[in-house]
Parts: C-alpha cells; structure tokens; sequence
C-alpha cells in the first residue's frame, strides 16, 4: 500500500493524505472521507458537506 495526496472539487476543494493499492482506490477512499462527514478542519471547526457535488479530481501523487 502506497500513500496518495488527492485534491477533489466540491464547489470548495478539500485535500486528503490517504494511504491505498491504486490511484483509483485513493480516490475512492478520499471522497468516502468527505460523503461520511470527517472533520477536514483541525480544532473546532468543521465542514458540512451535506449537498455538495463531487465534480473532479484536481489532483493525484503517490509519496
């Protein structure tokens, strides 16, 4: 299993370190983080993705 740096669009983008076999299992990963509600800020805040569209992928990097 490799870590993978995936940057998404949801109107607003949000980035996740993720670790998986593929590219596509990354992206899979990481956009199940953001439909499931994980906190994407550090302390108090949070976002809430409830309505948000996934548009695309901006970006992908194996580490």
């Amino acid at each position: 299993m490799q870590k993978w740096d995936i940057e998404m669009a949801y109107g607003i983008n949000f980035s996740a370190q993720v670790v998986a076999s593929s590219r596509e299992e990354a992206i899979e990963i990481a956009k199940a983080l953001v439909k499931n509600g994980t906190m994407v800020l550090p302390s108090d805040n949070a976002v809430n993705e409830s309505g948000l569209m996934f548009q695309e992928v901006t970006f992908a990097k194996e580490n």
